[in-house]
């Protein structure tokens, strides 16, 4: 394929991506009552945060409760948000149309997460354009990617600042890279470790010179949240306040049952819609919430087993290369997170985004030239995987849009 022609099939690709991403939005915001939230609760989808994040991280006020400890820098940028959103319509937007700015944003931080996924498996990777294209529409159509770019949460947020990591990372931007540490922890406090193994891995340099930059990140963290008006709530309480959370959140299933619910969370809800009850997963609002349960109809459980074997596959061909290190670490440390400590397990869905973009990196080595007739295998899989994506997924659209009263 010519320049011309891939300059042109990538064009075509993201604009068709901003076509969808925003008629989906029209349908949302015109033809449902889903950003209506005058009457609605917290964790009436798979225990999501958005009516709190919309009116509390997202307001003309500072957040007052010790949920900035997990989200400091975010919350930092919503009350800016908040207060220049009243600047720009005086008197502010109503409570919907609030909302529906905020995911407004998130859909241009989306579609720029799937940009850069695509820049860094062409210009690192080394992959031709069309197969690169596979592995961003694998993720751009994901349910979490999807479910988490049109309702309203940290989560794209996360997925935006750890996916540029992994790009400039590996193009040696130190600055770039350092600013991003601090992102990364402000979104969410435990990205601070993803940002760290990303960083730690993909850099050749001295263990001197990465720890340096690790340090630097830190440092621009402290300094950022030191101007923002959190910085008391966050440093008098971020060592007693992530005990407690750790201590709230943390599960202790048998083996019977972590096994599945770590299969379901880590390889399954990322891509697709599973199984679901309805409740909150912590059995709250009974009959009017809809939570993932840790089982899946049997052609969905067939395609997270062969998204299984794809990243296996990877890792087995791959871990010799550097490039391989940085994804494995973060999918690694996710699984020691929510699979042997067990944190979130119960929730593990909402944490789909922050190991997502390391696994589709991950699988996308083998679409290299050096795989030779691997990366066609693996190429016709992705694409099987993508079309899985939204005859699978969109009865649990409909499912969900139907429990929007």
């Amino acid at each position: 394929m010519d320049k011309r022609k891939k300059k042109i099939s990538v064009i075509a690709f993201f604009t068709i991506l901003a076509v969808l991403y925003l008629a989906v939005f029209i349908y949302l915001a015109f033809f449902t009552n889903i950003y209506d939230i005058s009457s609605a609760h917290n964790d009436r989808f798979f225990s999501s945060d958005d009516i709190y994040f919309v009116t509390s991280f997202f307001s003309t006020a500072p957040e007052p409760s010790l949920r900035v400890i997990k989200h400091p820098l975010l919350c930092a940028f919503g009350w800016l948000f908040t207060n220049l959103e009243h600047i720009v319509f005086p008197g502010g937007l109503s409570l919907t149309h609030h909302y529906e700015a905020i995911v407004l944003f998130q859909m241009a931080l989306s579609w720029l997460s799937s940009l850069f996924l695509f820049r860094t498996v062409t210009e690192h990777h080394g992959v031709e354009h069309n197969l690169a294209l596979s592995a961003t529409a694998l993720y751009a159509l994901a349910f979490s990617t999807v479910f988490y770019t049109f309702i309203a949460e940290s989560f794209i947020f996360s997925s935006f600042a750890l996916i540029l990591t992994y790009y400039f990372a590996r193009k040696g931007n130190y600055v770039v890279t350092a600013l991003l540490g601090a992102l990364c922890a402000g979104i969410t406090i435990t990205n601070s470790v993803a940002w760290a193994l990303i960083v730690f891995f993909t850099y050749r340099d001295s263990i001197w010179k990465r720890l340096a930059l690790l340090i630097s990140g830190g440092a621009a963290f402290c300094l950022l949240v030191y101007i923002t008006p959190f910085r008391e709530t966050f440093f008098q309480n971020i060592i007693s306040g992530g005990l407690r959370s750790a201590e709230n959140y943390s599960d202790s299933f048998p083996i019977a049952e972590l096994v599945p619910r770590v299969f379901y969370v880590l390889f399954g809800s990322t891509l697709f819609y599973l199984d679901t009850f309805n409740a909150s997963p912590f059995g709250d609002f009974q009959g009017d919430a809809l939570s993932f349960a840790p089982s899946a109809p049997y052609y969905v459980t067939i395609a997270c087993i062969i998204w299984l074997a794809l990243i296996v596959t990877a890792i087995v061909l791959s871990a010799k290369s550097r490039l391989s290190w940085a994804p494995i670490a973060v999918i690694l440390f996710n699984l020691v997170l929510h699979g042997v400590i067990q944190y979130g397990l119960k929730e593990g869905f909402l944490y789909s985004l922050h190991h997502l973009s390391g696994e589709i990196l991950l699988v996308s080595m083998l679409l290299s030239k050096k795989h030779g007739a691997v990366r066609y295998a693996v190429f016709a899989a992705i694409i099987a995987l993508c079309a899985c994506e939204i005859v699978f997924n969109l009865p649990g659209y409909i499912e969900m849009l139907g429990t929007v009263r």
